[in-house]
């Protein structure tokens, strides 16, 4: 049973529940469809609506919203499931959302497990643990051959899905992730990601101090919209007075544990020392980057800009360049002035036209 909100303009979101089935065809390709919601629909029609969904999938509830327009219904349009990164929800998408929904691709964001309004159990997490549910999620809600997107650890799922499912998507577009990083590399990330681990173990006197400290954030910047401020205020829950972010800290230790570290980078050090074997089988990167699996047309898009400092991007232009090379039909694009939180939160016409000449090419 899905739990359903009612359709509402994406702007002016309400919670009146209705049952709905949401099962999206894809009868249309993205450039038929495109040419269908031209001639056929009305502006009214093309309204970009959003409503949340509950579905009990792989042993879990997982929540998801869903953008859409009643002219992409109409007309069976296709359908692009999103998959967020580590410490993100489903509502991280809204600006993609907004550009696809208006150019004919009806779009789905899940929280992963632990994250949002999914449940948050104490173990399934890690990267195969997410394929898991992702595949159970698109069994559950109906979503045939989507077109998966996915950002940072959500890139991960979404080439993990694209390997051991081949014929079950039509599209992967992977976002700021991909690549083997080195350890030097490695340990610039966790510099960028400690302030969002910190995050998760504080908690804010309200919701508008919360925003006000997110909003100073150096990788933020003057890139700050009404999306980024809808995400930040949907991971937050009240408690005993007190504001905090709804992703349990034991979640984000698991995520790492399942690569053979640590949130804590001495426990990390110490887990190697002790277990270099494991370690290694646990982190082998045949088991995480499948290059030779994947069949179905890649968009790999890469940020260059720096997240605290020079040098910290998340995937590097020869990283990128070695998934051209691998990867059977990989297009790849750097997307200028952008960080690994902005390719996604910020509005950018380069990269959505990036986006939607690889979905619409013959």
């Amino acid at each position: 049973m899905v739990d359903t909100i009612a359709e509402t303009p994406v702007l002016n979101r309400q919670q009146n529940h209705q049952p709905e089935d949401v099962a999206c065809s894809q009868e249309y390709s993205v450039q038929e469809h495109r040419h269908h919601q031209s001639t056929d629909c009305q502006q009214a029609e093309n309204e970009i609506l959003y409503e949340e969904h509950d579905v009990f999938a792989n042993g879990i509830n997982i929540h998801y919203g869903r953008w859409y327009s009643r002219c992409n219904d109409e007309v069976g349009s296709p359908t692009a499931v999103c998959v967020h990164g580590l410490t993100a929800n489903h509502r991280c998408w809204g600006t993609y959302a907004k550009f696809l929904v208006q150019h004919g691709v009806n779009v789905i964001g899940y929280d992963l497990r632990g994250r949002g309004l999914s449940s948050k159990p104490q173990k399934g997490y890690g990267v195969f643990g997410h394929l898991s549910d992702l595949a159970a999620f698109l069994r559950e809600t109906g979503v045939e051959k989507p077109i998966i997107i996915g950002h940072s650890l959500g890139a991960m799922i979404g080439m993990a899905f694209a390997a051991e499912h081949p014929h079950n998507l039509s599209h992967l577009i992977m976002i700021d992730a991909g690549a083997p990083p080195t350890l030097a590399q490695l340990m610039k990330i966790m510099v960028v990601l400690r302030p969002s681990l910190a995050r998760l173990n504080s908690t804010f006197r309200s919701p508008e101090r919360y925003i006000e400290i997110i909003k100073s954030a150096p990788f933020i910047g003057s890139s700050w919209n009404e999306v980024i401020e809808d995400h930040c205020r949907y991971e937050l829950e009240e408690v005993n007075g007190r504001w905090k972010c709804n992703i349990p800290l034991y979640v984000l230790d698991q995520e790492f544990q399942s690569f053979g570290g640590a949130i804590d980078p001495l426990v990390a050090i110490a887990n190697a020392l002790m277990d270099p074997i494991g370690l290694i089988m646990k982190a082998w990167p045949p088991r995480y980057f499948p290059y030779d699996k994947i069949q179905v047309p890649t968009l790999v898009l890469r940020a260059p800009g720096k997240n605290r400092e020079a040098g910290d991007e998340f995937l590097t232009e020869d990283g990128m360049m070695m998934m051209k090379r691998e990867i059977k039909d990989a297009t790849v694009m750097t997307v200028p002035n952008t960080n690994h939180y902005t390719i996604v939160f910020a509005e950018h016409p380069e990269r959505d036209k990036a986006i939607l000449d690889f979905l619409t090419r013959d």
